[in-house]
């Protein structure tokens, strides 16, 4: 049996939500940071994920 995308999508954003909260915590306990710096730091390393991601993608299109 397999499942269809609208039945996987709100556990993959309940992982992501996950994820974010547990590198927010992460990140501000070692750098014992608030937690408006931890979030930042997720975000922005979302960002950088996804924009790598992206430019991956380019490349391997232009290459191959």
């Amino acid at each position: 049996e397999s499942y269809t995308w609208q039945e996987l999508q709100p556990l993959i954003y309940a992982i992501f939500g996950y994820i974010c909260l547990c590198t927010a915590y992460m990140a501000a306990r070692i750098l014992k940071a608030p937690w408006e710096i931890g979030g930042f730091i997720v975000v922005v390393s979302t960002i950088v994920n996804d924009s790598s991601t992206d430019i991956i993608y380019w490349v391997s299109d232009k290459v191959l």
